[in-house]
């Protein structure tokens, strides 16, 4: 057993394999769960703890696992500080990009439709199309 939580713990291949699994017993539950309700209300009053439970224990057990999978498969070594800002100083500059290309492109619509507002199609197009009259 203890060498199954190792594996379950330390192999993605076998990670893969338990949620497949899981999902799968999962959809069959999603099936069987509405006849039993309407079918067998007091069996389900009974079991629909436990699996509500069970579930629960499932969903905090996979993201612990998953968090351990991916904790290991970082690299050993601390993250330095000098890191933290240069990746923090990284997102901000695109966030600024995206935001002053968004800023200009609103700014363009909202001078173009300044300019045209209150002209007839004639006045726009000729607006538009300089080279006719």
């Amino acid at each position: 057993m203890r060498n199954l939580l190792e594996r379950a713990e330390g192999d993605p291949a076998l990670q893969y394999k338990i949620h497949k699994v899981m999902s799968r017993v999962w959809l069959i539950a999603m099936v069987v769960t509405v006849p039993v309700v309407i079918w067998a209300p007091v069996f389900w009053a009974k079991i629909g703890i436990l699996l509500v439970a069970e579930i629960s224990y499932y969903a905090n057990w996979a993201t612990d696992n998953g968090a351990m999978s991916a904790a290991s498969a970082s690299t050993p070594d601390n993250v330095s500080q000098f890191a933290i800002d240069e990746a923090a100083d990284a997102a901000a500059e695109a966030v600024e990009e995206t935001l002053e290309d968004s800023s200009a492109a609103w700014i363009a619509g909202a001078a173009r439709q300044g300019t045209n507002a209150g002209r007839s199609a004639d006045d726009q197009s000729r607006i538009m199309l300089p080279g006719k009259s």
